[in-house]
């Protein structure tokens, strides 16, 4: 399916109000746009998409990102308002399974911190960069889906497995996910999004192992708190919080 410019930013907008949604340069990523966007002094939540243009006509859009069916975008979030890395990575991953649950017969799982899986495997991934430019503080939220592969695609296509859901806009499911981190993110103190979280959490009452300060550390996953740290317990019985969302860490 084929999607102009024009229509994404209308899917977008319409799903998030209020929001605007601007198609950057092929040769710019949505989150560079928006560290552009915030050294610019940008003072309002913006959604930055920056699809791959096809071959056939560099008016429209394949998709988005990255060829047929798959889904990028960057969201600067209000300089000012920064969110710890854990907490916005929840509210993220929360926003994305949400949004993905109520769009497709789908029930995805979240992997900690911002991974979204489905049964076959990784289908989304959710990123944080924590941006400070010219004294501008804000958060840069990216998400990348893949909706649907038909063959012989590249990038987000080849990354991740499949939503399988071919008829999606991909600026629907943008608008939908942005729309919620946005809800949410204006209202800290509502932590029922973390229930979801947790209830679809794929490492509570889990083993993990991890590497911390050079040494291989192992853990049972007692719960996620309301801050998105992983609360763990230790194999000599002392307890921990771990909130590095860059942490690599395997199940056993």
């Amino acid at each position: 399916m084929v999607y102009t410019e024009q229509k994404l930013r209308e899917d977008i907008e319409a799903a998030c109000p209020g929001i605007p949604a601007r198609v950057v340069s092929p040769a710019l990523s949505a989150q560079e746009a928006a560290q552009s966007a915030l050294l610019a002094g940008e003072g309002e939540p913006v959604i930055f998409v920056s699809p791959e243009r096809t071959h056939a006509n560099a008016g429209q859009l394949q998709g988005c990102a990255c060829g047929n069916g798959a889904m990028s975008f960057a969201l600067l979030l209000t300089p000012g308002e920064l969110f710890a890395s854990p907490y916005i990575m929840a509210v993220a991953a929360s926003s994305c399974a949400m949004a993905i649950s109520r769009l497709t017969p789908r029930k995805p799982c979240i992997v900690w911190p911002g991974g979204i899986i489905i049964e076959i495997g990784q289908v989304a991934t959710v990123r944080d960069w924590s941006v400070d430019a010219n004294g501008q503080r804000a958060n840069i939220v990216s998400v990348c889906a893949n909706i649907h592969t038909e063959g012989g695609q590249s990038g987000v296509c080849d990354k991740y497995a499949s939503l399988d859901a071919p008829y999606l806009s991909p600026g629907r499911l943008a608008g939908e996910i942005a729309r919620e981190i946005l809800a949410i993110a204006r209202n800290p103190d509502n932590v029922d999004y973390m229930d979801f979280y947790r209830e679809r959490s794929t490492v509570l009452e889990k083993n993990i192992s991890y590497i911390y300060e050079g040494r291989r550390r192992t853990a049972r996953v007692m719960g996620v708190d309301d801050s998105g740290a992983l609360v763990v317990l230790h194999e000599d019985g002392t307890p921990d919080r771990l909130n590095d969302t860059s942490l690599e860490y395997t199940l056993y």
